[in-house]
């Protein structure tokens, strides 16, 4: 979808991916090290839940945030996601 938008400055969004990539490789070892495997797992799915709720508000969707934050937070709706 970002490469989608972004296609023609799209040697940036492949620069943007891969550091957000090596950021999240870099955070795993401190978050398994200070909460565990299970509680990173949750704290993981938190920050993917606030992540999508933020993507979607700037893109200006109501129903698409609350999709993403509830995907990333891994629960159902009554809309079975």
């Amino acid at each position: 979808m970002a490469v989608a938008e972004g296609i023609q400055r799209v040697d940036r969004v492949y620069f943007f991916d891969l550091l957000g990539a090596a950021a999240g490789c870099l955070a795993l070892v401190p978050f398994l090290d200070r909460f565990g495997g299970p509680n990173t797992v949750l704290a993981t799915s938190v920050l993917f839940a606030v992540s999508a709720a933020i993507w979607y508000n700037i893109a200006g969707t109501l129903r698409g945030r609350g999709h993403g934050s509830r995907a990333g937070a891994g629960l159902r709706g009554p809309d079975r996601l």
